[in-house]
């Protein structure tokens, strides 16, 4: 009797601290909570702002039934916060399952990982440190919760690349510029590391004098297309390092060339070394076309190819970036400035009288001239 009097008491004694541990994890349902920087950009400017690109590490939030709100990216010196982003204007957040890619292994992710730029006005000083604050929805109990994290000082250290334009011409729209989304949300995880090797790209267009439209005719005839052929010129003295031609082009619209592999993207293609870990991509260009051979030291300015319609396109356009290696995938876009442009207007306001801008890229809406 004694003895079944102590085993009692003894499984009393167990269940109570089962009851409190489970207890006791249940007042902290968000224990794997953790936002890091996982890579933070060099400060470039526009005409308007000075961006402040980074990318953002979590926990697996959603397997907290937590859904993302929102970002606000904070001045931690005086708590003013300088940017909200609405989850839904975010670019692409990279979670498991990642959508599977033919040509690429990609490795698998135990975080998620999200991109945002943070514009400053020019005429504000940028703050020494950030730190962001996530604003989720536990759908489990539909109540908002916060989390603050992903401390980072803004790199003001080191200057952008300021380099000639690639091509000159009116009514001039560089697509995907100064934005949170596409190109700069694009991330790739191969072989242990990340890479951003699209981050500042642009793809240019050319609109009619009246902006209406980006072509005359038939839009799946390239040469309907305003900037269709136009000059591509050498952004800064450097070496031809790689070239590509006679692949076939699309027609027009239509995105109908097929991929044998992942480097059949870029379409007749080639790549500058400027400098050690600066190399100039142009990308979709006319088969053919090349003034220029590989091997073959270029000058600033000087004509290289025209612009096309091949590869990953639907519709011609120059896809242009600079990056930290030769490797299309397994490199890090850097920033860089046009040494000068006319700013002519915005696609959401209309014409404006010319600005004249110097060393500066330019806003995702704005118009330009380009001459040299």
């Amino acid at each position: 009797m004694k003895r079944s009097l102590s085993f009692v008491v003894l499984c009393l004694i167990l269940s109570m601290a089962i009851v409190g541990c489970k207890k006791e994890n249940s007042d902290n349902p968000y224990a794997n909570a953790k936002i890091e920087i996982a890579k933070s950009e060099i400060v470039y400017n526009t005409e308007l702002y000075n961006r402040i690109g980074y990318t953002i590490k979590t926990w697996e939030y959603e397997k907290d039934h937590l859904k993302l709100d929102k970002i606000e990216a904070i001045d931690k010196s005086s708590n003013k916060v300088l940017f909200e982003i609405k989850a839904s204007d975010l670019g692409r957040v990279y979670k498991e399952p990642i959508k599977p890619n033919e040509f690429l292994q990609w490795d698998k992710l135990d975080s998620y990982y999200m991109s945002v730029q943070v514009p400053v006005p020019i005429s504000e000083t940028v703050p020494e440190t950030i730190v962001n604050r996530l604003y989720f929805t536990d759908t489990t109990n539909n109540e908002s919760v916060s989390f603050e994290g992903a401390e980072f000082n803004p790199r003001t250290d080191i200057k952008p690349l300021v380099i000639n334009p690639p091509l000159k011409g009116n009514n001039l729209f560089f697509a995907n510029q100064s934005t949170s989304e596409y190109h700069f949300d694009v991330l790739i995880f191969l072989d242990g590391s990340m890479y951003t090797p699209e981050r500042f790209a642009f793809d240019e267009i050319e609109f009619a004098p009246d902006w209406n439209d980006i072509y005359s005719g038939n839009p799946d005839t390239n040469e309907s297309y305003f900037n269709y052929g136009d000059t591509l010129y050498a952004i800064a003295n450097g070496e031809i390092i790689d070239k590509i031609d006679g692949r076939t082009e699309n027609h027009g619209s239509q995105a109908d060339v097929v991929f044998n592999s992942d480097n059949e993207y870029a379409g007749n293609y080639l790549v500058i070394k400027l400098a050690e870990k600066q190399y100039a991509f142009y990308c979709h260009i006319i088969p053919g076309s090349f003034m220029v051979e590989k091997g073959e030291n270029v000058e600033v300015g000087q004509p290289l190819a025209l612009l096309g319609n091949s590869g990953n396109s639907s519709s011609p356009h120059l896809h242009f970036h600079i990056a930290d290696g030769k490797d299309f995938w397994k490199s890090n876009g850097i920033p860089f400035v046009f040494n000068n442009y006319t700013k002519t207007g915005d696609l959401t306001t209309g014409p404006s009288s010319p600005l004249e801008v110097q060393n500066a890229m330019m806003e995702q809406f704005s118009v330009v001239n380009i001459d040299f």
